[in-house]
């Protein structure tokens, strides 16, 4: 396999590649064309081109593949197993919430047709967002809405990034999708490494890596809390040093709350823990998404808190590119945060298979603190797709950045306890065999 990551031009067989965006997978694979008909002839194995929303230019055509068609075959493969199949791959926690049936026909929506949304849902719905996560005495002018995480992640990236220092420092492992966002944000994204061997680094470790790759080009250092996938958690003391080195360099700390209040540390109360004095920072940017809080992903809702002079500027960007979130979205979210039951309910799910991931997997790479996944090392003779055939399934560790050949990302909250707990124990016996 040849990683490339951005920018590159390289050569193959006298056929020009480019890669102006981010990581590009490229694994045996081969890609023909009749110029007289323009058919494409493209032989791809599993995962054996990845290139999210990309064009890669070859024997002067252009195809394009995405992390959809990535899980399509991870889908694929999983049909054809004659058993048992564990969905591991999938990003969620097992029971998944059903709004029709959760609100009845008295639901209603929170905006009159005639009321402007900053008049009905959307003031609302920042006010409760403000009181539950940052406490009722703060401002919801801190606060900006979103189209989900990922929209809330471009919006600060967007707002951030500056022509003259595009750079976006970014721990890996990290989402599949970051270097996607990063890049059509306007940002160019460096990898900085949280792992070596199969260990996770330290806390130090981590900051002096940060620290020697930050050039006056970087204007944003990217971090997840719990990370995704690793799932470890960084400490107050870690954040209060990396907003140091954003000062220093007149730059902001993006953190990517996309799986809080999901950790070892959150006990399970049906409340939402308010978000840690650490991060509220004139320098520090904070994502959130309600998709996996309150397991609405399709809703695409999320938000942003931040120092009002950016949360300004994120807002204007979203209204005049989006307007607002639609009303439905909003009036559903809303009634799930007043909800403690329903959040408690999740939270219980949650640490049930968080503990017994933790029991089965102990010892197999680093042990996840918090978020719904894990990132193992696999043997050189052990492949993802040979696991996708016993009917587990993972995703290949190369989505998720330069160095992680042999690992495979798993989610544990996806099964239910009775099935997680057969699922990594039969996967713990094909691992323990070779």
């Amino acid at each position: 396999m040849v990683a490339y990551t951005n920018p590159v031009t390289t050569k193959k067989k006298g056929n020009k590649i480019k890669d102006s965006s981010f990581h590009i997978l490229w694994h045996s694979a081969r890609i023909g064309a009749e110029s007289n008909s323009g058919r494409v002839l493209a032989h791809l194995p599993f995962l054996e081109l990845v290139n999210i929303c990309r064009i890669v230019n070859i024997f002067n055509i252009e195809f394009k593949l995405t992390f959809m068609d990535v899980f399509k075959s991870i889908r694929r493969t999983l049909e054809n197993v004659d058993g048992d199949v564990f969905h591991l791959h999938q990003g969620k926690l097992y029971d998944e919430p059903k709004p029709r049936d959760d609100f009845g026909s008295d639901f209603s929506l929170l905006i009159e047709p005639q009321i402007h949304s900053d008049n009905g849902g959307e003031k609302a719905l920042l006010s409760l967002v403000s009181d539950y996560f940052l406490g009722p005495h703060n401002a919801s002018s801190s606060i900006a809405l979103s189209n989900g995480g990922t929209n809330a992640l471009w919006l600060a990236f967007s707002v951030l990034t500056k022509s003259s220092s595009p750079i976006v420092q970014a721990l890996s492992p990290y989402w599949m999708y970051l270097p996607g966002v990063i890049n059509h944000s306007g940002g160019i994204m460096n990898e900085i490494s949280t792992i070596c061997g199969h260990k996770l680094l330290s806390e130090d470790e981590i900051l002096a890596s940060v620290k020697k790759a930050i050039t006056k080009e970087t204007s944003v250092i990217y971090i997840a809390n719990p990370t995704n996938p690793v799932g470890n958690l960084f400490s107050p003391e870690f954040i209060t040093r990396m907003t140091e080195y954003c000062e220093s360099l007149d730059g902001y700390l993006v953190v990517d709350h996309a799986y809080y209040a999901f950790t070892c540390k959150d006990n399970p109360t049906g409340l939402i823990p308010l978000l840690d004095q650490a991060y509220i920072h004139p320098r520090i940017v904070n994502t959130f998404t309600f998709s996996k809080l309150l397991g609405v992903p399709g809703l695409r809702l999320g938000f942003l808190q931040g120092p009002k002079q950016i949360i300004d500027r994120v807002a204007a960007l979203y209204r005049y590119s989006n307007y607002t979130p639609n009303s439905y979205s909003q009036s559903v979210i809303f009634e799930y945060l007043r909800n403690s039951n329903f959040l408690l309910g999740r939270q219980q799910k949650y640490k049930e298979n968080l503990a017994i991931y933790q029991l089965i997997m102990s010892g197999i790479g680093p042990t996840p603190e918090g978020g719904f996944f894990s990132f193992i090392p696999l043997a050189e003779d052990i492949s993802v797709q040979s696991l996708l055939q016993q009917g587990i399934g993972i995703v290949d560790g190369r989505l998720f950045g330069k160095d992680f050949d042999h690992w495979a990302r798993i989610c544990f909250t996806s099964e239910s306890p009775d099935r997680l707990t057969f699922s990594l124990k039969k996967l713990l016996s094909i691992i323990k065999e070779k």
